[in-house]
């Protein structure tokens, strides 16, 4: 893929990734599993095209070369969405983008440094936050 092109589709991505709560909002007469269905089925069907517009006839190779890790993978992508379509529908929109936005990633952390013992001394104090928040902030 051309640079310009990739360019291109990873800021059209990002920009209706900004919108995903707004577009959740719209629809709330529906029920989050009719959400997750209708999503993940037009989400699927797209990226099926994409993969034969890319491989053409070498699309079930495709499929097939994918392996243990990538079925996992897929799992994993699939899982997020539905838990994602799910915390927007029934939370509040900022609430689920400052969680996702604070969700540290292996591209911000300097090379060699394992993020497993800083997550985990984050996660380890969350108990005591949250008691102080609330000593502090009744009613929060």
């Amino acid at each position: 893929m051309r640079y310009p092109l990739a360019f291109s589709l990873l800021i059209t991505a990002a920009t209706l990734a900004s919108f995903n709560g707004v577009f959740i909002r719209t629809l709330g007469d529906m029920t989050d599993w009719q959400i997750v269905f209708w999503r993940h089925l037009l989400l699927g069907i797209v990226l099926c095209l994409g993969l034969t517009l890319s491989y053409r006839s070498g699309v079930i190779s495709a499929f097939k070369k994918i392996g243990r890790l990538g079925i996992i993978g897929a799992l994993a992508f699939g899982l997020s969405l539905l838990f994602m379509t799910m915390a927007l529908h029934n939370s509040p929109i900022a609430d689920v983008m400052f969680t996702l936005a604070s969700i540290p990633s292996r591209k911000e952390a300097p090379s060699g440094v394992n993020l497993s013992p800083i997550v985990a001394n984050l996660f380890n104090c969350w108990p005591s936050l949250s008691n102080w928040i609330s000593k502090n902030f009744p009613g929060f």
